[in-house]
């Protein structure tokens, strides 16, 4: 990746950043609900390509070379996300009901729950959470797999979920009082996965298709990992749709209605079309899979609808009738988008591990 795509990186990242500042002054609450869709999608490209570089380590394999570069690359900028943390948990006041004095007064839940959810606690966790990953990442960014960093990525495998089950019932689950899923927490950090894995293949593909220097059979791995990826996405989806539906609760069932009814029925459905269905079909057949351009298109598709599927988990809860059109939301989409475009291009190519 060259400096300039840097460098434009940066410029499409201060315009976003510059817009959401302008139009954020009118409605602070509305902002911070924007940037707590940005920053859950942000989370996606480092943490997943973290994830990845665990799973390398302990496993190995070729399979890996076309996109490792660009994972470590990735994942070095985990530290960031803490500095993207610090508006929206100085913003948690205008989110969460739990961190709003007079709704925690009027309900008797959320002072059973107030030794845990609190501010401080909020904090704690949510920091402490970003610090270890911040330490695994530079741990991953080794070149050689040893003996001492195959056991730290195997233990980081499983601290990486227990961590994102914890963030995940703070930053979103506790949007709401009565809605409480096990399914949550390995939605979140599965599709995260997902969206790294998909953007560092797409990438990679654009890569070879310029200048070729892998063997096709990486990149049938490679569509073969997407491939399992997408359907474990669905299947979660579906495995949370079925427990709500059948469990039959009043207010869980208000949380999926929410989702799949009125003006948020048409993302629902754009969603299991265009990032279910387009790539099972697509990525079945093995012949596509070494084709590096229509693979890099597939994964391409998985990457865009990636920030749609954090705005249907999130946004219904703040506006469960319609779908909200606001400014803020695409300047900070720029932001991200130019975050990502930094992390990608700043990476240097190194020789190939045998």
């Amino acid at each position: 990746m060259t400096s300039r795509n840097s460098k434009v990186s940066v410029v499409v990242a201060a315009i976003g950043l510059l817009g959401f500042l302008l139009t954020a002054q009118g409605d602070p609450k509305e902002a911070a609900r924007c940037y707590l869709w940005s920053f859950a999608w942000a989370t996606c490209l480092p943490l997943g390509s973290l994830a990845f570089l665990m799973i390398y380590h302990t496993t190995g394999g070729k399979w890996s070379e076309p996109v490792l570069s660009l994972a470590r690359g990735a994942a070095a900028t985990t530290p960031f996300l803490i500095l993207l943390f610090l508006p929206l948990g100085l913003a948690a006041p205008h989110l969460y009901p739990w961190a709003q004095p007079e709704i925690v007064a009027a309900e008797p839940l959320w002072q059973h729950r107030s030794a845990y959810m609190n501010l401080t606690g909020f904090w704690l966790r949510s920091l402490g959470a970003l610090l270890i990953w911040s330490y695994l990442a530079w741990r991953m960014q080794q070149k050689v797999s040893t003996p001492k960093l195959q056991t730290t990525a195997s233990v980081g495998l499983a601290l990486h979920l227990f961590l994102t089950g914890i963030v995940t019932v703070d930053w979103l689950m506790s949007l709401n009082l009565h809605f409480a899923s096990t399914i949550y927490g390995m939605l979140i950090m599965v599709l995260q996965a997902a969206t790294a894995f998909a953007l560092l293949t797409a990438v990679a593909c654009w890569k070879e298709a310029s200048h070729p220097s892998f063997d096709s059979d990486c990149f049938y791995d490679l569509g073969g990992l997407l491939l399992a990826q997408v359907m474990l996405v669905g299947y979660l989806s579906f495995s949370q749709l079925v427990i709500i539906w059948s469990g039959n609760l009043p207010h869980e069932i208000g949380w999926l209605h929410s989702r799949v009814w009125g003006s948020w029925k048409w993302i629902a459905l754009a969603l299991l079309l265009v990032q279910l269905f387009f790539p099972f079909l697509c990525l079945i057949w093995g012949g596509l899979k070494r084709r590096v351009r229509v693979l890099g298109g597939v994964a391409a598709v998985v990457v865009a609808l990636s920030p749609l599927h954090f705005f249907w988990l999130i946004m219904p809860t703040f506006h469960p009738h319609e779908v909200p059109f606001q400014p803020g939301t695409a300047c900070l989409g720029l932001m991200i988008a130019g975050f990502w475009g930094v992390a990608l291009s700043r990476v240097k190519e190194e020789p190939r591990e045998l």
